[in-house]
């Protein structure tokens, strides 16, 4: 990384370098409050095996 862009990130923020080059900062996917990990496992694995090789 170059110092000119170094000092670029650093003044206007990382955020707008990265629009500068097209790209957008990723962000995880939110979960529901209510959500439970116990009950996602146990649809995951109730889950038809051909309904999950067709997910995308």
């Amino acid at each position: 990384m170059s110092s000119e862009l170094m000092a670029s990130a650093i003044a206007g923020g990382l955020s707008r370098v990265l629009k500068r080059f097209g790209l957008l900062r990723q962000k995880t996917r939110p979960s529901h409050p209510k959500g439970s990990p116990a009950a996602q496992a146990a649809f995951k694995k109730a889950m038809p095996v051909q309904a999950a090789r067709h997910r995308g």
